[in-house]
């Protein structure tokens, strides 16, 4: 019995069957995932700890090394790598693909709890420990430069206007922006100014909350809706600063600016980024677990130049890093195979059959 008959003799059904079986399979591969990892969750912890002031060798000895010790004694470890800098200590836990990172998260839980009695008493916290997710590693780098722009305004703009665009991407999971801080006044005291006046920091600071409240004055009503009517004398620019007045010696008004140094910055001057030699701002981007890589890098991509065109003609905005390249690159590696695959089975099937029509067919 020849069990190909039937579809021999039923030529149209069996086109049909085969033109669904090539759709099914063209949606198929078009609802592929992408991505340079799989959707595994990976067991691993990553457990951090801190001390300030401590040295990179007290933080191994003190720290580290006791830590260690109780992590290792958890059953299913594959691994553990350790760290240790300036105030802080790091150990990175990959256990058995087998365990659950739930059950493992447990566990070094305890083991830091068993730890607590062999760890320096004036820790400002206990070890802190995050789960490895892969899905969080960042698939693009954007960084933002400017030649006109401050580096506090820059910041400003990037935080305000482009890390919500991106963000509202689909599949863009969270955007993080890096290489500087927000606005702030600057405040430098001139202490040998402010013992001539007779005034102390405390002094100073006193004034500086003083003038920097926001009080609710009352409230609107219509019946049905209510309104909380707030009143905010806070000082925005370094001038309204400079201005301020601190005390009055002699009945001569003391302002800021005669004890202290006011101008505009960051709050934290000593966060930096730098690409190509320039100060930069940086946005790093990671995706969904369940979205897929390249098609989200790709929507990105195409964005940009909508975020771009909101900004100020001296901001260069440009992607540094991106991890898809890689993928799509192998991607077309398998498609390029694939080709070659299906040309030579067909060029197979033409040297036996020796005739183009059966060919085709099949």
């Amino acid at each position: 019995m020849n069990i190909f008959a039937p579809l021999i003799r039923r030529p149209v059904g069996t086109s049909l069957l085969a033109i669904g079986l090539a759709l099914a399979g063209l949606i198929a591969y078009l609802l592929l995932g992408v991505a340079a990892l799989p959707t595994l969750d990976f067991p691993g912890v990553y457990v951090t700890a801190s001390q300030p002031g401590a040295s990179a060798q007290t933080m191994s000895s003190t720290v580290l090394a006791p830590l260690e010790r109780h992590l290792g004694r958890i059953p299913g470890v594959d691994d553990m790598y350790g760290n240790t800098t300036e105030g802080s200590a790091s150990v990175m836990v990959r256990f058995n693909l087998g365990r659950s990172v739930d059950s493992a998260a447990r566990d070094v839980q305890a083991a830091i709890n068993a730890a607590a009695q062999d760890l320096p008493p004036g820790m400002p916290t206990p070890p802190q420990y995050f789960k490895f997710d892969t899905a969080q590693i960042p698939i693009l780098f954007i960084t933002l430069t400017s030649t006109g722009l401050p580096q506090d305004q820059l910041y400003d703009l990037t935080d305000t206007l482009i890390k919500p665009g991106v963000a509202q991407i689909p599949g863009v999971a969270q955007v993080q922006v890096f290489g500087g801080t927000p606005h702030a006044v600057r405040v430098e005291l001139d202490t040998d100014a402010l013992s001539a006046k007779g005034l102390t920091a405390n002094d100073v600071a006193n004034a500086l909350r003083a003038a920097n409240v926001s009080s609710p004055q009352g409230m609107l009503s219509d019946g049905r809706t209510q309104t909380t009517l707030i009143a905010s004398d806070s000082l925005q620019r370094p001038d309204e600063f400079a201005d301020l007045l601190i005390s009055m010696k002699n009945g001569t008004p003391v302002r800021l600016s005669d004890v202290a140094k006011v101008y505009g910055g960051q709050q934290d001057q000593y966060q930096a980024a730098w690409y190509n030699g320039a100060r930069t701002v940086g946005l790093q981007i990671s995706k969904r677990p369940d979205a897929n890589a390249v098609a989200t890098v790709e929507a990105i991509r195409a964005k940009l130049p909508q975020l771009a065109a909101s900004l100020p003609a001296t901001i260069a905005m440009t992607p540094v890093f991106d991890l898809t390249q890689t993928t799509k690159s192998a991607l077309h590696e398998v498609q390029v195979a694939l080709m070659i695959s299906i040309a030579m089975v067909v060029l197979v099937m033409l040297v036996f059959l020796r005739r183009l029509r059966p060919t085709l067919i099949a």
